[in-house]
């Protein structure tokens, strides 16, 4: 028989983007991941599949607020009402790390149709038409390893589909997030018995052939300024015989366009100008994220280029944010999507300093008064 389900993964519902102090923009962009889930569910309500799957952090908190326990309710209800089942695994960010606390998921498994797996446990469900086996994240090293032996396929009637948000034991996937679990070399073999092996935890679409049907669904909405150079959307997979159907299906999210322009102290400031005018392209960027990086800048460069400078070029974007870094430094990025508040005052006064030398010993005495009045004040509240 034939079989078919929607994998999708990571939604990070109720993730606040503070790379603005606009609370209008952030309102936008915590919207941005309530979207991408109901363009998903819209999809599912279309298509008819035999049920969807969920592979963790479906929020970004493990206590979230209450639009996004809300907006999350009114999807599971939407998949329970069309008779969609839908299965979740818990992720390490919605997942809380303390005994004492209950995670929300219990909510949630109250809609008919939807089953939640939040107990950092290894569990087999028999589905009928197939065997789900979910691993949902689990806090403690030692109990991870423990459950992750458990894994295996004893029923080979009918598909097996094994569900875990983790990461993998491959270079490209080196785990730097506290807590958030590897799958062991030594186990690797044991991911082909299964017909599917559904993963999450990395924002990227990768389908782990090498590994067997193991994949990646990537995640629904991009957090940051890394995620900008691949789509976002989920995984239909038809299981009809050994070899299965995968196919990454790209929802429309929020554009987000990363300008660098390299060896800024070799180019003139009309070079430079024309590497972003170009990267822009006359493209309409009034809703995206804008994030333009100047690197190698000489000393006095860095006061050639302020945020309204950029934004002559690029447009009243949703957001922009613009790091200098000077040649030699260190890489310090203002996230907050623009240059330190010093930088725009001395920047703002630059033009009453005709000479060079005087501007840039002006620039100096005021940087290091900035740093005693921070000194000052952080002795202060010692």
């Amino acid at each position: 028989m034939s079989l078919r389900f929607m994998h999708f993964s990571d939604s990070h519902l109720g993730f606040i983007d503070y790379s603005s102090d606009d609370q209008a923009v952030l309102k936008e962009r915590e919207a941005d991941a309530y979207k991408a889930v109901a363009a998903v569910v819209d999809h599912a309500l279309a298509t008819k599949p035999d049920f969807v799957i969920h592979t963790g952090d479906f929020f970004h908190r493990p206590s979230p607020y209450n639009k996004a326990m809300v907006e999350a309710g009114r999807q599971f209800k939407r998949l329970s009402d069309a008779g969609i089942p839908f299965y979740m695994i818990a992720g390490n960010h919605d997942l809380p790390r303390s005994e004492d606390t209950q995670a929300i998921h219990a909510l949630y498994n109250m809609f008919d149709g939807c089953k939640i797996f939040y107990d950092q446990k290894y569990s087999t469900l028999d589905c009928g038409d197939f065997i789900l086996h979910a691993l949902p994240h689990i806090t403690f090293d030692s109990d991870h390893n423990e459950e992750i032996q458990k894994i295996s396929v004893t029923d080979t009637s009918k598909p097996n589909i094994l569900m875990m948000h983790l990461s993998m034991p491959v270079s490209i996937y080196k785990e730097e997030e506290p807590g958030g679990g590897l799958f062991p070399a030594d186990r690797l073999e044991i991911l082909k018995d299964f017909d599917y092996v559904a993963l999450g935890h990395w924002h990227r679409f990768n389908h782990m052939k090498n590994y067997g049907n193991v994949c990646y669904s990537g995640s629904t909405e991009r957090i940051n300024a890394g995620e900008a150079d691949h789509d976002k959307g989920f995984v239909e997979v038809t299981l009809n015989g050994k070899v299965p159907e995968i196919r990454f299906v790209k929802i429309e999210t929020r554009r987000y366009l990363n300008i660098t322009v390299k060896n800024c102290d070799t180019k003139s400031t009309e070079e430079i100008t024309g590497e972003i005018t170009k990267a822009v392209n006359r493209d309409d960027l009034s809703e995206a994220i804008v994030k333009v990086i100047l690197e190698d800048l000489r000393d006095n460069q860095s006061f050639d280029f302020m945020r309204e400078n950029i934004e002559e070029l690029t447009g009243k974007c949703l957001v922009l944010r613009l790091i200098k870094r000077k040649k030699g430094e260190e890489p310090i990025e203002f996230e907050s999507g623009g240059e330190s508040l010093l930088e725009r005052l001395i920047g703002d006064i630059r033009a009453g300093f005709p000479d060079p030398e005087d501007f840039n010993k002006f620039r100096e005495e005021a940087t290091q008064l900035f740093d005693d009045l921070l000194q000052v004040d952080n002795n202060a509240n010692q």
